[in-house]
């Protein structure tokens, strides 16, 4: 509720680093519609996770948020951290990942940080971090891929 509150109330920037991104439909809505009335949306991804299926689940909504404008980053290497940072307002850091098992299922654990030097220190790590990854692209991938996506996603859920 906090990270779609987040998208919601934003007035700058939302800044996400996540290793896995399966969101559900209401937090990849709230995304869009924070890109859509011009917010500034970074998220940082690996390019490839030491989970292969969530990987392939997470293509869908990595290219709609692509076409939304969103700024979405593929690292080259594993990176593990999960934090969010909200305008000059609040930073999350711990253990949530962006996807329905972290935010609704397990009993995960995520810091609140209010203080202008560490929401400062970890948004400049998110965009530091970020301009060492390349651009996630859209555009339609080939049925095979779409099809594969798509049965993944089904179980998404459970990533």
């Amino acid at each position: 509720a906090l990270v779609m509150s987040a998208a919601f109330h934003a007035e700058r920037r939302l800044l996400l680093a996540t290793p896995y991104f399966v969101p559900d439909e209401g937090l990849l809505e709230a995304l869009v519609l924070a890109a859509k009335r011009g917010l500034n949306i970074t998220l940082v991804l690996p390019a490839r996770s030491n989970h292969r299926l969530a990987d392939w689940a997470r293509g869908r909504a990595v290219r709609t948020l692509v076409d939304a404008g969103v700024n979405v980053r593929l690292l080259p290497a594993m990176v593990h951290a999960k934090a969010v940072v909200v305008d000059d307002a609040l930073a999350l850091c711990g253990s949530a990942n962006l996807d329905s098992r972290s935010l609704f299922i397990n009993y995960e654990a995520m810091a609140a940080f209010y203080g202008p030097d560490e929401i400062e220190w970890l948004g400049q790590w998110i965009v530091q971090t970020a301009e060492q990854g390349e651009r996630a692209a859209s555009g339609t991938p080939n049925w095979l891929r779409d099809l594969a996506e798509g049965i993944v996603t089904t179980i998404g859920f459970q990533l």
